[in-house]
């Protein structure tokens, strides 16, 4: 058996949700009383609310961005890692970097060897940063781990253009 220290803050709120253990002998709960049958419900006059679905995270992203990372992730969980960098990087100045590229593709290959199969991607934080740049976090979701991915993208015009992408493990700093 695994032995583990709860940490205060989680034993006071457990303390206060779970029944105290003792050796009183337990107090009998007497029956509910009898109540009087429910009036039937009647309309009401007011209006009806329509009820919007919380909008995600991802759809504040422009389109042209959030297809780039769809399609990314698309490939990452089609096991064709250098070929989701390569299509993210198309239309970047950053596949210029040639060695930076490779080194890239060869730490994703090998990081999601040991992660698993992406199975799933979400988008967790969006951070624009004035009117031209916009840092997107995802989680890749692995069989073994998650995988934190991070997008920068820089508007000098009227296009977004990707001039980073990174990939690390330390998912311990979203807390």
């Amino acid at each position: 058996m695994k032995t583990f220290l709860l940490s205060p803050l989680l034993a006071l709120c457990l303390s206060s949700i779970l029944p105290a253990q003792t050796n009183a002998p337990a107090k009998p709960v007497p029956p509910p009383a009898s109540t009087p049958a429910a009036a039937p419900a009647q309309p009401s006059n007011l209006p009806l609310m329509r009820v919007q679905p919380t909008p995600t995270i991802a759809s504040s992203l422009p389109d042209k961005v959030k297809t780039q990372i769809d399609n990314f992730f698309m490939l990452l969980r089609q096991d064709q890692v250098k070929q989701a960098i390569d299509d993210i990087l198309a239309e970047s100045k950053v596949k210029e970097r040639a060695s930076e590229v490779e080194a890239l593709k060869n730490k994703s290959v090998t990081i999601l060897l040991e992660f698993g199969r992406v199975l799933d991607y979400e988008v967790i934080n969006v951070k624009k940063v004035g009117n031209r740049l916009l840092y997107i976090t995802c989680l890749g979701y692995s069989e073994n781990f998650p995988l934190r991915w991070t997008f920068v993208y820089y508007k000098p015009k009227e296009q977004w253009k990707l001039i980073d992408i990174r990939g690390d493990t330390n998912v311990q700093s979203l807390e």
